[in-house]
C-alpha cells in the first residue's frame, strides 16, 4: 500500500484522492480473500465491481471511482498490461435535466425565501464544498446582483 502512496505523490495527485484510492485498493484485496493483487486479473475486477453495484448498491460514480482505483493500481503502480479493461465494467449515471431557476420562479413569491443552493455562493462555483470551507472568500449577504435567474 505504501508503494500506491508513494506513486499517487510523485503524480501530485490530491491527499482525497489519495485516501479514496487506497480505500478501494485495500477493500478489493480484502474482498479476495487478502490475495495479491499481482495475481489477480480483469476476472476479479470485474467480480469486485459487480458486488459494489449488486449488494452494496453503491452509485454509478462511486463504482467509476472504484474502477479507477483499479486501474490506477494495475497501471502505474505494478506496471502491467492491462488488456482486460475493454472488457472491465463501466457503471453509467442516470440521464438528468439541469435545475434552472427561470425568471418566473424570481418574480415569484417563492423565490424571496431563502433558498440554501443560492445563498450557499458554492452552487455552479465548480468547487467542492471541503474546498469551499477553507477559502478566504467573506461571508456576507445576498445582494440583489449575485442571483441570476435564467431567461426564458
Amino acid at each position: 500500500m505504501e508503494r500506491v502512496r508513494e506513486t499517487l505523490r510523485a503524480k501530485h495527485y490530491s491527499r482525497r484522492t489519495e485516501e479514496a484510492y487506497t480505500g478501494w485498493i485495500r477493500r478489493f484485496i480484502v474482498f479476495h480473500g487478502k490475495r495479491h493483487p499481482s495475481t489477480m486479473s480483469g476476472e476479479e475486477v470485474n467480480a469486485f465491481l459487480k458486488h459494489l453495484a449488486s449488494e452494496r448498491n453503491v452509485s454509478a460514480s462511486t463504482q467509476n471511482q472504484a474502477l479507477c482505483a483499479l486501474l490506477f493500481l494495475y497501471g502505474p503502480v505494478l506496471g502491467e498490461k492491462l488488456d482486460w479493461v475493454q472488457t472491465a465494467i463501466q457503471a453509467k449515471r442516470p440521464e438528468r435535466l439541469p435545475v434552472v431557476l427561470t425568471r418566473e420562479r424570481c418574480q415569484d413569491g417563492d423565490a424571496a425565501q431563502p433558498v440554501s443552493f443560492v445563498c450557499d455562493g458554492s452552487a455552479g462555483e465548480g468547487i467542492r464544498h471541503s474546498d469551499r470551507t477553507r477559502t478566504a472568500r467573506p461571508q456576507g449577504r445576498l445582494d440583489y446582483d449575485d442571483l441570476l435567474c435564467a431567461a426564458t
